[in-house]
């Protein structure tokens, strides 16, 4: 079933919603009756006879409101961020995530298309919910979307923020957000692209490059049984290398290694835990320790 913006366009209550400004929107503070087969199968009905449609937004919701934030379109509105846009691009390329979260902050400026975050999510992206963080995800996501009329028009009301107050309730239902995604479907269609070089014998390609695949991963299985646990505990360390790792004598520095001169009460305190410590030093924001990435 292809999904439209129309009327009754929420795909879990029957909310026939409003048209305005050239698109349907779904106001918060309304309650409805949950769709049933019989209801979908009536609707589908009526839809095929009237044969109207209304098309509706397709961009994601953090990235519609980043949009709002800093296109100059709204740059008069109170909500703009526009002129502050490099001050705050600067701030979050300087903060440094936990080792939870994989990737680092980008650019807002240089890459505002893979921006999306949102604390809800992270709690119904989990392997393991607990009620009161079920509870808690699904309050915040009914704030945020009750909050957008007042903050944005009743314009931003699309769909797309329409829906994700549903999303904990699929969730109650279906298990964490990653267990019915789409977007692991997307990571395949990656590595299946890497694997054509070329215009030529595409089967071919494809299938030799996934024997090599499936041969490495029996191989790296059998290691596992066959070697010693130093090995094995240089291959791991060997799998998480990356060109700007540099070995210490405990660990691993990750990123850059800097000189630094200790103030004196830095030097002071140093000298306690280490008497042979000299006021210049070489500093790094990361480290790989015992499998561990430790961070300032």
């Amino acid at each position: 079933m292809i999904q439209f913006n129309g009327k009754y366009g929420c795909p879990t209550y029957l909310h026939p919603g409003e048209h305005k400004d050239n698109r349907h929107i779904y106001l918060p503070d309304s309650s409805y009756s949950l769709h049933t087969k019989e209801s979908i199968d009536k609707a589908c009905i009526e839809g095929e006879n009237q044969g109207a449609i209304v098309e509706g937004i397709k961009e994601g919701v953090t990235k519609s409101l980043l949009m709002n934030w800093t296109n100059s379109k709204y740059s008069a509105k109170p909500f703009s961020i526009r002129r502050y846009l490099k001050a705050v691009d600067v701030a979050s390329i300087k903060q440094t995530p936990p080792t939870e979260i994989s990737q680092s902050p980008r650019s807002l400026i240089k890459h505002l298309a893979y921006w999306k975050a949102i604390c809800a999510m992270h709690i119904l992206l989990q392997k393991h919910i607990t009620l009161t963080e079920f509870g808690a995800a699904e309050e915040l996501l009914c704030d945020f979307y009750s909050l957008l009329p007042e903050l944005y028009g009743e314009t931003s009301c699309t769909i797309n923020a329409h829906t994700l107050t549903h999303l904990a309730y699929y969730v109650r239902f279906l298990g964490p957000c990653w267990t019915h995604s789409a977007f692991s479907f997307e990571s395949h269609n990656g590595t299946i692209k890497r694997a054509i070089n070329s215009t030529c014998k595409v089967a071919e390609q494809l299938t030799y490059c996934l024997d090599v695949k499936l041969f490495l991963q029996q191989i790296d299985s059998d290691l596992e049984s066959k070697e010693s646990d130093e090995c094995l505990q240089f291959l791991n360390i060997r799998r998480k290398s990356h060109s700007n790792m540099t070995k210490l004598l405990q660990g691993y520095a990750i990123g850059k290694i800097k000189p630094f001169s200790l103030t004196p009460s830095y030097f002071h305190a140093l000298k306690k835990l280490c008497s042979s410590v000299n006021r210049e030093v070489h500093i790094f924001d990361r480290l790989l320790l015992n499998d561990l990435n430790l961070h300032t």
